[in-house]
């Protein structure tokens, strides 16, 4: 996660080392957003940087612990590509209905919403949940080659922007089902 690699390769570079001490092969797995870390607007070049990465060797996606599947980051364009197998509901920003403009756009264009998600690949429990996080769904094909839906990397939490969110993925139940008086 980007709010545990920034500070580790600040201490990197505390102790002398650079980007030269670092095979140009290096590569990473890079998953999670920043978690409400408070970090410097060029924090994922610092961390290239600092360890010599080159974007063929960064592998990053975005998924979250309640659902099985990640999405891959495009090596082409910024944004993260669904597996078929994960369906995404881009829904208002309270989250009890879809997205403005979804169901008249139906599978087309461009959606910024809260990320709702129902993945297929779960067997034994619920596969669907509402997130935290704001984004923008793209159903075009991507310039990769890549037909299907996609997410622009400029992934935010609505309590980052707004302030407190009711809904987080944990919390999506809490924020839903309440018990009678």
């Amino acid at each position: 996660m980007w709010g545990s690699l920034y500070p580790f390769a600040e201490a990197v570079r505390a102790k002398g080392y650079s980007a030269k001490d670092f095979h140009p092969e290096n590569g990473v797995f890079l998953g999670g957003g920043l978690k409400r870390a408070k970090l410097p607007d060029n924090y994922r070049e610092y961390v290239y940087e600092t360890f010599n990465l080159q974007p063929r060797f960064i592998y990053q996606m975005y998924g979250m612990q309640e659902i099985n599947t990640s999405m891959p980051r495009c090596q082409e364009g910024q944004r993260y590509h669904l597996p078929a197998w994960l369906v995404a509901l881009p829904l208002n920003k309270e989250g009890d209905e879809l997205a403005p403009g979804f169901g008249a756009k139906g599978f087309e264009g461009k959606v910024e919403g809260r990320a709702a998600f129902f993945d297929l690949s779960m067997d034994g429990r619920w596969g669907g949940v509402i997130s935290g996080d704001r984004i923008e769904i793209d159903f075009a094909p991507c310039a990769c080659g890549n037909a299907s839906p996609s997410i622009k990397d400029d992934i935010a939490r609505y309590a980052d922007l707004e302030g407190d969110d009711k809904i987080g993925c944990a919390g999506t139940v809490d924020a839903y089902v309440r018990g009678l008086s």
